[in-house]
């Protein structure tokens, strides 16, 4: 779990609650969402929320080894606040 603290009061963010997965095609500038099912290259689909688990970590790596994409990003978000994210590259 990660902690953050909020007004003096900690509170505890699970990462299966809060993480969505955001691809950047090499043709793009910005970072679009895409689904992990999502094995189309170059077709948007809408953001997805996942569990932080092997399962998904495999389709992580899935869709980088297919070189559909430059990078992943990874990333946790309470509201509007990010509150960890990690890329991996292609």
């Amino acid at each position: 779990m990660i902690q953050k603290e909020n007004n003096q009061a900690q509170e505890f963010v699970r990462i299966s609650e809060l993480c969505f997965v955001y691809a950047k095609a090499k043709w793009m500038r910005t970072f679009k969402a895409f689904d992990l099912d999502g094995f189309f290259p170059g077709k948007l689909i809408n953001a997805s929320m996942i569990r932080d688990n092997d399962e998904n970590r495999e389709k992580l790596q899935q869709l980088a080894d297919r070189n559909a994409y430059a990078c992943l990003q990874l990333q946790l978000r309470k509201g509007d606040n990010v509150v960890f994210e990690t890329r991996l590259t292609a």
